[in-house]
C-alpha cells in the first residue's frame, strides 16, 4: 500500500501560534512515516510542509502540493511534488480524496469545504482545537470578529461533531500535534478507516 497520506487543510493566513503548531505537526507526520498532502501554498500549508522537510525521516516525495492554479512556481518552497491543477477551489476534492486521513488546522471557508468533502468521502477527520477551554458558544461568537484570525478558525469548533446522518462517527478533536498523531495511529491500528 505504501505510506499513508495525511491531508492537511487549513488557512493560508494564520497567526504565529497556528504556524508554529502546523510546523510541528508537519515534522511529526513525516517522523512517523506518513506523507503530507495539502494545497501547497502559504500559511498552514507552508508551515506543515516546512515541518515535514525538517524531519530526519523526510525523503523526496513526502510532501505533495495540489495547487489551485496553473503555475508550479506558486507552490511554497517546501513541497516535493507540485501538482498544478487550474481547478481553483475544486482542487480541494483532490486533496481530500487522496488523503487517508484529514487534519483541519484553523481555517476559514475553504477549510470548511474540505472538511465537508472529507465527511462525504468517508475520510477520518481530526480537528486541531486551539481553544479547548472555551465553550462551543464562545468559539462561535469569535467567528463574528472582523479579524477572522482571532477566531482560531473552524478546526477549533468542529471537533466532536457529526455533520449529518450519512455517518455515525464524529470528527475527532485534538489539542496538539502529538494527539493528532496518536489519533492517526489509533484509527489505522483499529481499522476505523
Amino acid at each position: 500500500m505504501g505510506k499513508l497520506i495525511v491531508g492537511i487543510v487549513g488557512t493560508s493566513s494564520a497567526s504565529k501560534h497556528v504556524i508554529q503548531v502546523a510546523e510541528k505537526l508537519g515534522r511529526l507526520i513525516v517522523d512517523n512515516g506518513y506523507r503530507i498532502i495539502s494545497g501547497g501554498l502559504t500559511g498552514v500549508m507552508e508551515a506543515v510542509s516546512r515541518g515535514g522537510q525538517k524531519s530526519e525521516n523526510h525523503t523526496n516525495g513526502d510532501i505533495i502540493g495540489i495547487l489551485p492554479g496553473l503555475l508550479k512556481t506558486d507552490a511554497n518552497k517546501y513541497v516535493d511534488i507540485i501538482i498544478p491543477t487550474g481547478f481553483g477551489y475544486a482542487r480541494n476534492l483532490i486533496i481530500v480524496n487522496t488523503a487517508d486521513v484529514v487534519i483541519a488546522v484553523a481555517g476559514g471557508s475553504g477549510t470548511l469545504s474540505e472538511i465537508a468533502f472529507a465527511w462525504q468521502f468517508q475520510k477520518p477527520i481530526i480537528a486541531l482545537d486551539f481553544e479547548p477551554s472555551q465553550s462551543l458558544v464562545e468559539k462561535i461568537k469569535l467567528l463574528s470578529h472582523s479579524d477572522f484570525k482571532k477566531s482560531k478558525g473552524w478546526s477549533s469548533i468542529i471537533g466532536g461533531l457529526c455533520l449529518d446522518e450519512t455517518r455515525t462517527d464524529t470528527i475527532f478533536s485534538a489539542e496538539n500535534p502529538e494527539e493528532c498523531i496518536s489519533i492517526i495511529k489509533t484509527i489505522f491500528r483499529n481499522g476505523l478507516k
